[in-house]
């Protein structure tokens, strides 16, 4: 055997390695994924669109898997064939989707820790900063609105966050208006877009005052109503005074009118 062949040998054989290695590698990516998706299907959540992206992650998790073990071991330039560079791209795709779930739900977890010591806080409306959320005239009324209204630290602008223990819901808190003890939630339990929030009433067992906390990532947050696909939104981003405050659809771009931030009344700095 001349050293040509045995050249050529080596490189077949170092060929054959990589595809082998390559399909571990693929598969052992894949393995990964999936355990964080399990990791994430063990986070109790109500809130429609969290359990609808779950959904989505183990749909395409399944489509890939098929698509992997389809592929025949003998296929022809394996690590260059159209097949695997598609698989290959796929799992990247849902690799950076699932982590970033993964770690908006650990930053959640941080949040919530900090939050859930009792403090009272005004939420303040990123598009206003000078406004705060206020119960109109210090209503002790069920339905009384929620609106904007100066900062003046009176306790209808005042709220406590608790996390519900209810089996389910861990992960929904209801906010207690300091003055009257009662909770913002949507008019009615409506779901529609343009719902008012009004200061509802004092059972934490009422779905309608149920809300997830989102944190945006510059210390603010969306309030996302716990029951269906809508978030606390201020009326047209107004900054005006007694503008409304309502249940609104999430929007993905523009969406200050959406953020609000929780400032702690004992020490005036926002969380």
């Amino acid at each position: 055997m001349n050293e040509l062949s045995l050249i050529l040998q080596e490189e077949e054989k170092r060929d054959e390695i990589t595809e082998k290695e390559k399909y571990k590698y693929l598969t052992n990516a894949l393995k990964k994924v999936l355990l964080v998706i399990k990791e994430l299907q063990t986070i109790n959540s109500t809130e429609t669109q969290f359990k609808k992206e779950l959904e989505r992650f183990s749909e395409q998790y399944q489509t890939i898997e098929t698509k992997l073990k389809g592929v025949p071991e003998e296929t022809s330039n394996f690590n260059e064939s159209n097949e695997i560079i598609e698989i290959e791209l796929e799992i990247e795709e849902l690799e950076n989707k699932v982590q970033k779930r993964w770690k908006k739900e650990n930053d959640r977890k941080k949040v919530y820790m900090v939050l859930y010591n009792n403090n009272i806080y005004q939420i303040q409306p990123v598009c206003a900063p000078t406004m705060r959320i206020d119960v109109n005239g210090e209503s002790m009324k069920d339905g009384s609105p929620i609106s904007l209204f100066y900062s003046n630290q009176q306790k209808n602008q005042l709220f406590k966050i608790k996390q519900l223990e209810i089996p389910g819901h861990e992960r929904c808190i209801v906010l207690q208006c300091s003055h009257s003890k009662k909770y913002l939630g949507r008019k009615h339990n409506k779901t529609k877009p343009g719902t008012k929030v009004t200061q509802t009433n004092g059972i934490e067992s009422v779905e309608e005052n149920h809300w997830e906390l989102e944190p945006v990532g510059n210390g603010s947050f969306y309030i996302n109503c716990a029951h269906c696909n809508l978030r606390m939104d201020v009326s047209r981003g107004s900054t005006k005074n007694l503008t409304k405050i309502i249940c609104w659809l999430k929007k993905t771009e523009n969406t200050t009118n959406q953020q609000f931030s929780f400032i702690n009344n004992n020490s005036e700095g926002k969380f």
